[in-house]
């Protein structure tokens, strides 16, 4: 796909070419595991990270209209992305957030 697409398209192409592959490679992965783990095993619960990550990427991009972008501006937009995905994990009591709190407390026990 990258000899076709990148010089056509350039970094788009690129782009579009990297997507499509790695949606081909789920899809036979998911395809192969079929009968040994049910589809609905794997997605249940995803809404909580879809949303998650949809409200973490509409705070970082309203950063970039409201802000001029310089190096100070990429470091807070990296840990205010941070902080509103683990805030919203823990919102959500996702799987993600119960196991970090396992981790951490095993980490904390140990030290």
């Amino acid at each position: 796909m990258n000899l076709a697409f990148i010089p056509t398209f350039g970094v788009i192409g690129a782009t579009v070419a990297l997507v499509l592959s790695e949606l081909l490679v789920i899809s036979y992965q998911l395809y192969s595991i079929r009968e040994e783990l049910p589809t609905s095993d794997l997605f249940h619960g995803m809404w909580k990270y879809i949303v998650a990550g949809s409200i973490m990427f509409v705070v970082v991009l309203s950063l970039n209209f409201l802000l001029e972008m310089n190096i100070q501006l990429l470091i807070l937009q990296v840990f205010i992305g941070i902080l509103f995905y683990v805030l919203l994990n823990r919102l959500f009591n996702t799987y993600l957030w119960i196991e970090g709190v396992v981790f951490w407390e095993k980490f904390i026990a140990k030290n």
